[in-house]
């Protein structure tokens, strides 16, 4: 990468931490989204080195594979879901361990940005799983990447890919 791309990259990797916390200061009282204009910006400028694909899959591949498994059911994986999305991933214990859900952390792209926060203002997770109605996404690719770890500190990690069409 040369090192104006890679001036620009930190410039938007810049500009997404000040939108992040201008946003988490606002008090509209319209549902916040859960990625910005400028979030995705940034993530649209590294969307095509080849090197994001291997840090984010390294990222995947961290995943203890004695950890509780990971299922999507929402949104639909196959084709373009319409916005408002809704997500609802199952978590289900292995060996006999128990769910730890303080565990629970949810990233946006490749940047990994922890949307963590923004999901569980619409959510209430549980050992089952976690459901967020309406979550506000702008048309696009999307990629989210869920964590969760067992009573025995064993981390799994699913990444989804779907695509949002325009309403």
């Amino acid at each position: 990468m040369s090192s104006d791309s890679s001036r620009s990259v930190q410039s938007l990797a810049i500009a997404v931490v000040c939108t992040m916390l201008l946003s988490a200061c606002a008090t509209d009282i319209a549902p916040r989204p859960l990625v910005t204009a400028a979030e995705i910006a940034a993530e649209t400028e590294v969307s095509n080195s080849k090197a994001r694909e291997t840090a984010l899959e390294d990222f995947i591949k961290r995943s203890d594979p004695l950890g509780p498994k990971i299922v999507v059911r929402e949104p639909d994986l196959s084709g373009p879901v319409l916005p408002p999305v809704d997500i609802d991933v199952q978590f289900q214990p292995t060996g006999g361990s128990s769910v730890d859900i303080e565990s629970f952390r949810a990233y946006y792209g490749f940047l990994k940005l922890d949307v963590t926060d923004r999901i569980l203002e619409n959510a209430a997770p549980s050992a089952d799983g976690i459901r967020c109605s309406e979550v506000v996404l702008p048309p696009g690719k999307h990629t989210l990447t869920v964590e969760i770890a067992d009573d025995k500190g064993r981390k799994s990690r699913e990444k989804f890919k779907f695509r949002v069409s325009k309403p």
